[in-house]
């Protein structure tokens, strides 16, 4: 079994919510995975780098992804990641939301009748492992 970890960070811009890293096995880390809000919602953008490449006798300027899932089977772990991404996410937005309201209500409560908050962060994730060794 090998178990991963995902941080996101958010970010206040238009069109782009967040960025995030997966930590598996705390042996690799993959930052860069954005949290894109598109024309049909949030979607996940892999981590990728911008370079040149010649067609038709002209350099153009063109992105390439840095973290490709291959096959089937890779297809559906890429999709299991950016799920579990955006799940990170949406439970970061609602736990602020709430965080805000409760330190409004806190605010309004008497000091002595304040109690410490802690969140709990979520637990890996595990999943068969991929390679054979």
């Amino acid at each position: 079994m090998f178990s991963y970890r995902i941080k996101v960070r958010k970010i206040n811009s238009a069109k782009l919510k967040g960025v995030a890293s997966i930590i598996i096995d705390d042996v690799m880390e993959i930052d860069g995975f954005k949290i894109i809000d598109g024309s049909k919602g949030l979607f996940i953008s892999v981590p990728s780098h911008k370079g040149t490449i010649m067609e038709e006798g002209q350099k153009v300027e063109k992105y390439f992804d840095d973290v490709r899932f291959p096959g089937e089977q890779g297809m559906e772990v890429g999709q299991e990641i950016k799920n579990a991404i955006l799940q990170e996410f949406s439970s970061m937005s609602d736990a602020s939301s709430s965080a805000a309201q409760t330190s409004a209500i806190k605010a309004k409560q008497s000091p002595e009748n304040q109690n410490s908050e802690t969140t709990d962060s979520s637990p890996p994730r595990t999943r068969k492992p991929l390679w054979g060794f």
